[in-house]
């Protein structure tokens, strides 16, 4: 056995470092650096707003669904003026929230500098802020666009001779907010007209029908007559020479808790009373064949007396 000195080390404990680990480290580095690279465009289009940056491009563009949400809301023929009240209120709601995720921003950055913020360009803190902030504006954004534009955010429609406006607007219910008609503009017109489009004009059915949207609408107290500011049709007479005649738009009826309640208990009393009579029903058939059976049993009793009084004699 070797005798070493006092200045020299055994290769046991201090082993010389193998190149195939450095090489597996730098493969595992590699592929996950691939991966990162990879998945950061899918990122990015499932989160498209992470940065300051992005929340003020995001802001514009709320901005610029506003303005023109004002314009066409000022066109006849759409929808109530409290619509753009509603939506003032959820856009000054927004624009707070962004100011607050700004100023935390700069909070940040002046008490600590993190690698994301280096390398990728937003804190970890508030990027949960700016998701969440972005899904909002996303979706005030499709209440503004959806009236104007329609399911499939058409701006242009032709038809044959005539090119529609890009502000035509659909009128929705208020419950389910479905389309239930269709009102257009022709902007440009050619030498014929078309049949249906053109030529016919159709009563106008916007406008509130119960009494409290009307003095909603209108503006007006418990103590004003709401029936003068009905909205009427002039319905077309069926006989000659007779007068044409107005009607009211009627409204569905309004479903209450009570009007829910009493069906209910209606429906319950019914169901009780034919239960009632089944139950009667049933008993009358069983006291019947009870009887049924008696007879049937005593006239057998009475046959075997007699076959038996015929037998001894």
């Amino acid at each position: 056995m070797p005798i070493l000195a006092a200045s020299q080390v055994s290769p046991i404990e201090n082993p010389i470092p193998d190149a195939n680990n450095h090489t597996l480290y730098y493969i595992i580095a590699g592929a996950m650096v691939l991966s990162a690279a990879m998945l950061w465009p899918y990122f990015r289009h499932r989160y498209p707003c992470l940065t300051v940056s992005d929340l003020k491009q995001k802001e514009k563009v709320l901005d610029n669904a506003y303005e023109h949400f004002r314009s066409v809301e000022n066109l006849p023929l759409y929808g109530y003026g409290f619509e753009l009240e509603s939506m003032t209120r959820r856009r000054i709601a927004l624009k707070r929230r962004a100011s607050k995720i700004r100023v935390r921003s700069l909070e940040l950055d002046a008490t600590s500098l993190s690698i994301c913020k280096i390398y990728l360009g937003f804190h970890p803190e508030i990027v949960g802020d700016i998701v969440t902030w972005n899904h909002d504006v996303e979706i005030i954004v499709r209440d503004i666009l959806t009236p104007q534009l329609g399911p499939k955010r058409s701006s242009t429609s032709t038809m044959k001779d005539a090119s529609v406006s890009p502000s035509t607007s659909k009128v929705f219910n208020e419950a389910r907010r479905s389309p239930s008609s269709l009102y257009i503009a022709v902007v440009k017109q050619g030498a014929n007209e078309i049949p249906g489009l053109m030529g016919t004009v159709l009563p106008e059915r916007l406008g509130p029908k119960r009494a409290t949207k009307i003095r909603r609408f209108f503006n007006l107290s418990k103590e004003d007559d709401v029936r003068k500011y009905v909205r009427r049709e002039v319905k077309s007479v069926k006989k000659e020479n007779a007068k044409p005649y107005t009607k009211a738009v009627s409204s569905p009826p309004f479903v209450s808790s009570a009007v829910v309640t009493s069906d209910l208990s209606s429906v319950a009393s019914l169901r009780h009373k034919g239960s009632g009579k089944l139950s009667t029903s049933d008993y009358r058939l069983a006291l019947l064949a009870k009887r049924i059976t008696e007879k049937k049993a005593k006239i057998a009793a009475i046959k075997a007396a007699h076959h038996q009084k015929a037998t001894t004699a």
